[in-house]
């Protein structure tokens, strides 16, 4: 009887532990990608599922570079887990990729790709973006601003150097 009411509370806190840990991912603004060593997918968050537009079941075991091919927003390269992981941690956090699929096309920023090591010889890797598209059309539209503002400068310029060589005419 002791057994299995040790064994009850025992599943009752994994239950627990399991929920808790779920809640805590599925807060994060970030997608999270949780990889094994060889960069198979074995979790991901809500956000992740929503911008992929696939969940667990669909993705779990399946190559990341499979499942979110990051392309260079500038060049159109892909960008292979292999790369990201040789990147650095400032190059991750400033890089600007596209993650495309036949069915989306979603600019991805502020990249977190981290090793840790859950047991003595099993490392997983953590893989976290930002959706981004708001601060693209936000910098668009400040270089607009920029343009329109220069623009009405060198208008404004022009007119008064009319209106100067008017009056010297003029005179």
């Amino acid at each position: 009887i002791q057994g299995a009411i040790f064994k009850s509370k025992a599943e009752a806190e994994v239950k627990n532990n399991h929920d808790l840990f779920q809640a805590s991912i599925n807060s994060i603004d970030q997608a999270f990608f949780l990889l094994d060593k060889d960069d198979n997918i074995t979790y991901l968050n809500e956000k992740a599922e929503a911008l992929t537009e696939r969940n667990i079941t669909d993705v779990a075991g399946q190559k990341a570079d499979a499942i979110l091919p990051l392309y260079s927003k500038e060049t159109d390269e892909l960008y292979s887990f292999a790369r990201l992981k040789a990147a650095s941690e400032q190059e991750l956090l400033a890089a600007e990729l596209i993650l495309k699929t036949k069915e989306i096309s979603i600019p991805v920023g502020d990249l977190v790709l981290k090793q840790i090591q859950v047991k003595e010889n099993k490392i997983c890797t953590l893989f976290l973006f930002k959706e981004i598209g708001d601060r693209i059309k936000a910098r668009e539209l400040e270089d607009e601003l920029e343009k329109r503002r220069i623009t009405s400068l060198i208008e404004g310029q022009e007119h008064e150097r009319s209106r100067l060589a008017r009056e010297i005419h003029d005179g």
